[in-house]
């Protein structure tokens, strides 16, 4: 089978674009009229243009897609057609190739959630199960309407704190570039200029010439040993035990822990809640939150109190069982459960840590600055004492 991208026109639908398989032009034409289209362009994708999954799939795109879902379906057009549609309408290009794939798969009776997870690996866990939940429990239009609102807290979240961190992160980078050309190239110039002055140099002038003799000496081994630690982090990261050691630091640093519990409590939250709106149940809704959150020693309690809920315990149990989530979590969780709104008080709880998240980052930042300029204050004094006083030195000498 070939597969065609193409440019199609409807009687109610207007221009549509998308893709499709058959085993030839001809073929492909005619199912686009069997599906009441008229073809405007069809052309064959070969080689490195067909579709293929795209290696991140963000908040944004993931909103916008199970956005448009619930409007197709509710005016009447079966998953396939719905799908169909939106691989046409993606603003991603080769996310769009994997929803017309995922089209055919359906209409060879395989689901929609099984063809993603298939074609796409980067589509999130937490989509995947809901959506087959929505397909289980026949609510594939609720399940939709429920990731559209996840993922469009989720974008707001990170952009937030995206935006709040942005600026620390660009100062560390510019200090650092501005250190290190004052190092590589006036350090060598300045011992050069005053290695004949016969004056004794001040501290700072021979602090600041040793260090760049040794970035300068030292430059390959530096670079080497940088590229080893990243890579050995990156080894670290794929590892599961010291996975879940890193994360659990991360958990405990000062400022940045206090974030990363926020972040994690939200991603619980949420998970659970948006799972429950398509009718999964609690079990599978615990576990897929331990494998969508971002960190490994909360994820794997989660997976591990997912048995609690088998074995006939309280959601409100098993989250206050964690050492790393908010108690107040597993509180409410518990009570949701006995006023029957476990879902709607998830959904509060979630949105509530989300924001203590973006809070936090931002008050982080409120600290971080008066630091951040202490600090560069300071190290501009230190450098412009290094250059100039051997200058006024030397003026003295030539004077005398």
């Amino acid at each position: 089978m070939a597969k065609f991208r193409y440019a199609a026109r409807g009687e109610k639908l207007g221009l549509v674009r998308g893709y499709l398989e058959a085993p030839g032009e001809f073929e492909a034409a005619e199912e686009l009229n069997r599906r009441g289209l008229a073809a405007v362009s069809l052309r064959r994708c070969r080689g490195i243009f067909e579709p293929r999954g795209p290696a991140f799939v963000g908040d944004r795109v993931l909103a916008a897609v199970a956005g448009g879902f619930p409007i197709l379906l509710g005016a009447g057009l079966t998953l396939p057609e719905a799908t169909e549609l939106m691989a046409g309408e993606s603003v991603s290009g080769r996310l769009g190739g994997v929803l017309a794939g995922c089209a055919g798969d359906m209409a060879a009776g395989e689901t929609l959630s099984g063809s993603l997870r298939r074609r796409c690996r980067a589509m999130p866990e937490v989509f995947i199960e809901t959506l087959s939940a929505g397909e289980e429990s026949g609510t594939v239009a609720e399940a939709f309407s429920a990731l559209k609102e996840h993922h469009q807290r989720r974008y707001r979240t990170m952009r937030r704190v995206r935006a709040a961190l942005w600026y620390p992160a660009l100062i560390a980078v510019l200090a650092f570039a501005v250190v290190g050309i004052v190092l590589a190239v006036l350090g060598p110039t300045m011992e050069e200029l005053y290695r004949g002055m016969g004056e004794e140099l001040p501290w700072a002038t021979l602090a600041l010439m040793g260090v760049s003799r040794a970035i300068k000496g030292s430059l390959p081994e530096m670079a080497a040993g940088l590229i080893l630690a990243i890579l050995g982090f990156a080894a670290a990261e794929r590892c599961g035990r010291s996975r879940r050691y890193l994360s659990a630091l991360r958990l405990r640093l000062p400022a940045v822990g206090r974030i990363a519990r926020y972040q994690a409590a939200a991603m619980t939250a949420n998970t659970i809640s948006v799972m429950m709106a398509a009718g999964a149940p609690l079990d599978r809704c615990l576990a897929v939150a331990g494998r969508a959150v971002g960190a490994r020693c909360v994820g794997d309690e989660l997976t591990e109190s997912a048995g609690l809920l088998t074995a006939g315990g309280s959601l409100g149990e098993a989250l206050g069982r964690s050492r790393y989530l908010p108690p107040a979590l597993g509180e409410l969780a518990a009570l949701g459960e006995k006023t029957g709104t476990l879902s709607d008080t998830l959904r509060a709880a979630g949105d509530y840590y989300s924001s203590e998240a973006a809070s936090s980052a931002q008050d982080a930042l409120t600290m971080l600055e008066p630091v951040i300029t202490v600090a560069m204050g300071l190290l501009v004094a230190f450098i412009l004492v290094a250059i100039y006083v051997p200058m006024f030195y030397m003026y003295r000498g030539i004077g005398a």
